[in-house]
């Protein structure tokens, strides 16, 4: 299989058809993989909190990958984007579907994971110590798919106090000139 990908993404398109057999259904352009999931890291201290916000279209896996306790709240989103306070909240904790009262804590231990489907308000945070924490997740445009409860900014404003060494990723901008 390695090998095969290696001549695909070098542009031999004689094994592209063997490949793509093997990995069935991936969307296809010019030989190279179109994937339309993506991958985080958050590490998150103890105490830190991550504001309620819900997307539009991503779903996600949010997953403890080590630490203390990962916590979250979850609520529905209504038609005017307020916390749904009286829709029971059903998500998968660990791939077992789960009812929870909303905004009940939902402790995540090490090892564990739940998937938010699209128009669920969370917030998260660490209880125990630091949480190394993955997202893994539907592609979206952080510019247009995230909601905020309380309005907030997706991207933090940076005042640079030396030159800039990595951008983040809405800083694409301003290193493509």
């Amino acid at each position: 299989m390695r090998n095969y990908r290696k001549k695909v993404l070098n542009g031999t398109t004689q094994y592209a058809a063997l490949y793509k057999q093997q990995i069935n259904p991936i969307y296809w352009i010019s030989n190279f993989v179109i994937r339309y999931y993506a991958e985080k890291m958050m590490l998150i201290e103890d105490g830190q909190v991550l504001p309620y916000h819900f997307h539009t279209y991503k779903m996600e896996d949010i997953l403890n990958r080590g630490g203390g306790t990962l916590c979250i709240k979850c609520y529905w989103a209504t038609e005017d984007n307020k916390l749904d306070e009286q829709r029971p909240v059903e998500i998968s904790f660990d791939a077992q579907k789960c009812t929870f009262v909303p905004g009940e804590v939902i402790r995540i231990p090490v090892g564990s994971g739940v998937t938010l489907p699209p128009h669920m308000y969370h917030s998260i945070w660490a209880e125990n110590g630091k949480v190394m924490s993955w997202e893994v997740s539907k592609v979206n445009d952080d510019h247009t798919d995230n909601t905020y409860l309380e309005g907030c900014l997706r991207f933090s404003e940076i005042e640079e106090d030396e030159p800039m060494r990595w951008c983040l990723c809405n800083e694409y901008a301003k290193v493509r000139k």
